[in-house]
């Protein structure tokens, strides 16, 4: 039961990331950030809104931006 809360709430935190704009890493690093933050939506998405969720720009990307 506490592995289905965490991965809802990775779901929905990593929903509202992307929908900002502020996603980008995978499933699994929002369960580890869900794990992290006991749940807490509220530390969650302020980890998000930090920018901790940002996938970070490989040497590729960033020839190409």
């Amino acid at each position: 039961q506490v592995k289905g809360l965490k991965t809802a709430f990775a779901r929905r935190c990593q929903e509202i990331a992307e929908l900002e704009e502020l996603g980008g890493k995978s499933a699994t690093a929002y369960e580890a950030l869900a794990e992290e933050c006991k749940c807490n939506m509220r530390e969650m998405l302020q980890k998000v809104e930090a920018g901790d969720m940002l996938q970070e720009l490989g040497a590729f990307e960033e020839l190409m931006a």
